[in-house]
């Protein structure tokens, strides 16, 4: 979820994956502060909170994703990552595409196991209709697309999976 937590890095340089700098277009922090990035980080707190206290107990799964990275993404760039979170019990995790990630296969669930998907778009802060899924016998599940039916993201993303009730 990393990638969300301000979004440019263009006010000190930091501009892998953004518009090149020039002398003549070159930002401040004050310009940086003004980009809808600075709106936007307010909406991580929305997703993360959406089950209370939950988030604490989340830990780092990105392992768990594959692809992780689309093929020829920079290491320290700012598209074509995955991240996700997960509870030590399965029950819940959190998920975030950068701009460009390919729609992964997540392992480390329960298996056999219905979970609830529940997009949310960090560029507005909504969330989008909820669907299920079923993990398979090793704990798998392929997600069919993106929301609007790509298989590779035209924007970033956030992804709630929970175990249906």
């Amino acid at each position: 979820l990393a990638g969300h937590i301000y979004g440019t890095g263009a006010y000190d340089g930091t501009t892998v994956g953004e518009y090149p700098l020039t002398s003549i277009n070159r930002r401040t922090i004050w310009d940086a502060l003004n980009y809808p990035a600075g709106e936007q980080v307010g909406y991580l707190r929305k997703f993360l909170m959406s089950e209370g206290a939950a988030y604490t107990k989340l830990r780092l799964a990105s392992d768990h994703l594959m692809p992780r990275k689309t093929e020829g993404s920079q290491p320290d760039g700012l598209d074509g990552w995955a991240f996700m979170l997960q509870t030590e019990d399965k029950q819940l995790s959190m998920l975030y595409f950068e701009n460009k990630c390919e729609v992964p296969v997540i392992s480390a669930l329960l298996p056999d196991r219905k979970y609830m998907f529940e997009w949310f778009d960090p560029l507005s802060g909504a969330w989008l209709e909820s669907s299920s899924m079923d993990s398979d016998d090793e704990g798998k599940i392929k997600i069919n697309s993106f929301p609007g039916g790509v298989d590779v993201s035209d924007q970033d993303w956030a992804l709630k999976i929970k175990v249906s009730p």
